[in-house]
């Protein structure tokens, strides 16, 4: 007797969204000192001045347990992009690391919906993402899922700590974290000195200013999005 045929699959709806390719994380807190706010800042970079935006940013567990993969938080997020291309939402805190931040067009699916359905760290099942524009993971320790990576960003190294702050490089979009307000570390894990930035102090927050940069004055590149690449 022949097997059955599998039941074909669903698929998820896919909305008519905009285009918001270049749009990309550029400033958070993923656990600042002190107790926990009830509220925190997230900015974005590489918006077109005076332009509306309105999307999704999604925090998904990534730390190596039976939740990994996990959307434990969805927040919709919308505004106008001001005269740098930057915008500055406030949303309800976030679970502190380790997790992977996601920003993208919609998302047409639920807090719970679980995109390592067999807890071997590959997202595989991200059919409910739409329109991905830039993701990073920020882990509490080492040997945690690199979801970030697979989703197009990149994957923060461990660097003794949670950092109080990530950001990326004001002109060339590079990530930094800072560890206790006060040590900065490239998205390889290479300390680096404070004084090698220009444009402000790297080891405090700058929501709604350009973010300070390591690359001389007159370097090239912009702090848009760099090889991103969307979601499978």
């Amino acid at each position: 007797t022949d097997a059955p045929t599998p039941a074909p699959v669903t698929p998820f709806p896919t909305p008519d969204v905009p285009d918001f390719t270049g749009v990309v994380l550029s400033e958070f807190q993923p656990n600042p000192a002190g107790n926990d706010p009830d509220m925190q800042s997230l900015e974005l970079s590489g918006g077109t001045p005076g332009s509306m935006f309105s999307g999704w940013i999604l925090s998904i567990e990534s730390d190596n347990n039976g939740d990994k993969g996990i959307v434990d938080h969805a927040e919709t997020i919308s505004g106008t992009f001001d005269d740098n291309g930057l915008l500055v939402v406030t949303l309800p805190d976030f679970e502190n690391p380790s997790h992977t931040y996601v920003l993208m067009t919609a998302f047409v699916a639920d807090v719970g919906y679980d995109i390592d359905l067999d807890n071997d760290d590959v997202a595989d099942n991200t059919q409910a993402f739409v329109g991905v524009l830039d993701a990073v993971q920020v882990p509490d320790t080492t040997g945690e899922p690199l979801y970030g990576s697979q989703l197009g960003g990149v994957d923060l190294p461990f660097v003794g700590d949670e950092p109080t702050l990530v950001f990326r490089d004001g002109v060339s979009g590079s990530w930094f974290s800072v560890v206790d307000e006060m040590t900065v570390f490239d998205q390889s894990g290479n300390e680096i000195d404070p004084g090698n930035f220009t444009g402000g102090n790297p080891a405090s927050f700058t929501f709604g200013v350009t973010n300070p940069t390591t690359t001389p004055s007159g370097g090239g590149g912009g702090g848009g999005g760099v090889g991103l690449t969307p979601a499978p």
